[in-house]
């Protein structure tokens, strides 16, 4: 199973909100694009905060942008990010020296689906997102502009098997490894005991 810290691969992200968030989150961002010719109180917002983070804009063509965007609004913006830092599993599971509150999606294949569970998460103040499955989508693009400027404000965990993060959070939190034979519900129920989770399995599309 994969759990270790590690990133997300570096994407361009669209729109107001999501190149916000990535400027006010602390996220790395490499550049800013903004529309040329353009002038309103939301790209002077970005410029302002990225001149504060010392991050490098660009005026292009609207042409350039739509052609970045493809089919997703753009709102005269985009950003180049790096990757999106990744936690460890045992790093959210106490990091406060209490039990976590996390949100465990499993099979969860659709980009704007994925954004949209971070964004909830992040709105209802969960200390971590683990984002289970081998075919999760990235973090950047789609996924980056559901979550509206959030996808820095949560832990964000990779693991590949949903069964093996269960069983290694509740070893974290009984400070032991679990038996081989512990089984997703039997640690989902632990976790409860412990702390707070909550699973989400299977979303493709349409959330």
């Amino acid at each position: 199973m994969s759990h270790d810290r590690g990133t997300s691969d570096s994407d361009w992200i669209v729109g107001f909100h999501a190149v916000l968030g990535a400027l006010t989150a602390g996220r790395p961002v490499e550049t800013v694009w903004l529309q040329k010719g353009r002038r309103d109180q939301r790209l002077q917002r970005l410029l302002d905060a990225a001149r504060e983070r010392g991050v490098a804009t660009r005026w292009v063509p609207r042409g350039r942008l739509d052609e970045l965007a493809g089919e997703s609004p753009h709102n005269g913006c985009a950003a180049r990010c790096g990757p999106v830092q990744l936690a460890r599993l045992e790093e959210v599971v106490a990091a406060e020296g209490r039990p976590a509150r996390l949100l465990l999606v499993d099979d969860v294949t659709d980009p704007h689906n994925l954004g949209a569970v971070v964004r909830t998460a992040a709105g209802f103040g969960v200390d971590g997102v683990i984002i289970a499955g081998p075919s999760a989508p990235p973090l950047g693009g789609a996924a980056a502009r559901a979550a509206a400027g959030l996808l820095g404000r949560v832990p964000l965990v990779r693991a590949t098997v949903a069964a093996d993060a269960l069983a290694i959070g509740v070893g974290a939190l009984l400070g032991r490894a679990l038996p081989e034979k512990v089984v997703k519900v039997g640690a989902a129920v632990l976790f409860f005991l412990f702390g707070a989770l909550l699973i989400i399995e299977g979303l493709r599309a349409g959330l």
